[in-house]
């Protein structure tokens, strides 16, 4: 079928109005009627409201790994190749451009964009490497690896180039960051990216709703080693099913995060029969159960998973021993993550952690997290961080490289001494 109406063909179909229009200017398209300067007014207008619409309020379809190069490349081609008579729109695109290579540089580890998605696929998940963004990362900042093309052909053919100084910011992992992104009409997530993990968290989205390809929240370790979490609605992959066993969710958890601590609630009712795990154990370098907590360690970075019905590790198929399985109708998962930078010993951290003792106080879920306090969280209701009600209505962008408050259309970037100043609405 042909798909028109998503985020990123928009744009696409934008940008080939456009340029048919100026390369055929007096001929009569024959299905729409139009000439062809008929549609470069007609696209030109679509094309300026996409573009003044993703600098107020971001992306639909926000950090999606497998789109982000789709519409990439239609920008890159809007700027690289429409005539001088479009220097604003041309303009304007440098300027979104701009904005998603910042994403890429802060936002991604070892070359991928590993954070929550508007929409995203199942294998890119599982396998980081295959991660639409990675091509893009790895022309631009040098990680990743060159996979395809999409987006990775107009960037090397054509002009246009990021700041210089985004290399160091994809490049700073000796750093710990925390950056805050409001996305769309209601997505609002953490990034927070250290040199051993990286935790990205969509915080309180649609908890309950079906969602054929959100992902809530990721959890990579180096040598992209992921943990994530779904309630499926079916047990197939691929092709038409969305959401399936891994990517998408038939319940959307009710998620918060808080820098390194993440709290996620399902409550499945009649759509989903499980809540699971994804966890190579196999990756990791140490395993530890104790407790009822499973305790991870790879290189320098540990994880401690708490499920508060218990869980059982699969045991059949092609995800035997890759996976966490809670059958319970409804399920809270607690992710606490640490470094040995700031623990010591692994062993430590799971002492530590196991003394936590997390559960029930009537319908909330407490957690006293030793590294960022008390959370209370239930499946209604404010979430709050040691007895004070924590505030969700984040900036566009807010973080350590740069500002954008929602709705301005206007983003300062910056690293160190360095910065940019992008304005898409006057």
């Amino acid at each position: 079928c042909l798909v028109t109406g998503t985020e990123n063909h928009q744009i696409l179909f934008h940008t080939a109005e456009i340029m048919a229009g100026h390369l055929w200017p007096e001929a009569v398209f024959s299905n729409s009627g139009m000439t062809g300067q008929d549609h470069v007014v007609h696209g030109r207008k679509l094309a300026n409201d996409w573009l003044v619409n993703r600098a107020k309020t971001g992306f639909r379809e926000w950090h999606s790994s497998s789109y982000y190069p789709h519409w990439m490349a239609a920008l890159l081609d809007l700027y690289d190749c429409a005539p001088e008579e479009e220097a604003r729109l041309k303009e304007m695109a440098r300027n979104i451009l701009t904005a998603g290579c910042l994403n890429l540089a802060s936002d991604a580890f070892e070359g991928s964009l590993v954070t929550t998605h508007g929409r995203v696929y199942a294998p890119m998940l599982k396998v980081p490497d295959t991660d639409g963004c990675s091509g893009m990362h790895w022309l631009l900042y040098g990680e990743g690896h060159l996979g395809g093309a999409t987006g990775v052909v107009p960037m090397a053919a054509g002009d246009f180039r990021p700041p210089e100084f985004f290399t160091q910011i994809a490049q700073a992992n000796d750093r710990v960051t925390l950056t805050r992104h409001h996305q769309g009409n209601d997505s609002r997530f953490i990034v927070y990216r250290t040199p051993d993990y990286l935790l990205c968290a969509l915080q309180d989205y649609k908890p309950g709703e079906k969602a054929a390809q959100v992902h809530p929240f990721q959890l990579t370790f180096q040598d992209k080693v992921a943990v994530f979490f779904s309630c499926p609605e079916t047990s197939n992959e691929g092709g038409g099913h969305r959401p399936d066993y891994w990517s998408g969710n038939g319940y959307l958890p009710r998620v918060f995060g808080e820098r390194n601590v993440a709290v996620l609630l399902f409550q499945p009712g009649q759509v989903g029969w499980m809540s699971h795990c994804y966890f190579e154990r196999d990756r990791f370098d140490e395993v530890v159960e104790k407790d009822g907590w499973l305790f991870a360690r790879k290189h320098d970075g540990y994880v401690g998973i708490w499920s508060e019905h218990g869980y059982e590790i699969g045991s059949r198929g092609q995800y035997a021993g890759r996976g966490l399985i809670c059958r319970s109708e409804s399920n809270a998962w607690i992710v606490e993550v640490g470094r040995r930078a700031d623990w010591g010993e692994f062993t430590q951290f799971i002492d530590t952690v196991c003394n936590t003792h997390p559960g029930r106080d009537g319908e909330q879920v407490v957690y006293s997290s030793p590294s960022v306090g008390t959370i209370r969280m239930g499946w209604q209701g404010p979430v709050q961080l040691e007895g004070t009600v924590v505030e969700l209505d984040y900036p566009l962008l807010d973080g350590p490289y740069g500002y954008s408050e929602y709705g301005s259309g206007r983003m300062t970037v910056r690293f160190e001494e360095e910065d940019v100043k992008l304005v898409v609405v006057g």
